[in-house]
């Protein structure tokens, strides 16, 4: 899972990068041209929700499979302790990118010269202003965020690990026991 978070973040980089250069680019006054730019932050904040989405249901189905693997194999609950609080290292994080995200895609919407729904000034702050502000926040925000959740998934890995070794163990010393019944049958 490791490599895989690690691909979606280096895309999702690239596509920051873009979205963030579409944005200097263009002159706010220009009704068409701000729409390349609208494009890309939705599509943005569509792919770093897929991403804290990803990570959240990794973490829920592994947390069961650690939990079931525990309850048939009948290990103690250090395993699905260790799993729950790599968890909720991660989650909370996750939870709050997505919303910080939205956030500063509203901001830019209302930031928008053809939107309907204008927000001509707050705390100081044009609409434009505001929305980059956000940006940088919900940008700061999410590389902190991966940072926790790239931890909590090598920890994760880890206990999946440990969890595999000691079903290893079990299906090995089982395995023994049958071939002694089966010697002394013979």
């Amino acid at each position: 899972m490791t490599r895989i978070f690690l691909t979606l973040i280096s895309l999702h980089a690239v596509l920051t990068a873009v979205t963030i250069w579409l944005g200097f680019v263009f002159e706010p006054h220009n009704l068409h041209a701000p729409t390349y730019h609208w494009h890309a932050g939705l599509w943005n904040t569509l792919f770093t929700t897929l991403i804290h989405s990803i990570v959240i249901t990794y973490f829920v189905g592994t947390g069961r499979w650690i939990r079931e693997v525990s309850r048939v194999y009948k290990f103690s609950g250090a395993f699905h302790d260790r799993s729950w609080k790599a968890k909720m290292q991660a989650i909370p994080f996750a939870m709050g990118s997505i919303f910080i995200i939205i956030v500063a895609a509203g901001f830019g919407a209302s930031a928008d010269p053809g939107s309907t729904v204008q927000l001509k000034e707050w705390m100081g702050l044009t609409a434009v202003r505001l929305h980059f502000v956000t940006v940088l926040f919900a940008l700061s925000v999410n590389l902190l965020t991966y940072f926790f959740e790239y931890q909590a998934l090598l920890e994760n890995s880890a206990i999946i690990d440990s969890v595999m070794q000691e079903v290893a163990k079990v299906r090995a010393s089982f395995k023994m026991q049958q071939e002694q019944s089966i010697a002394q049958v013979n």
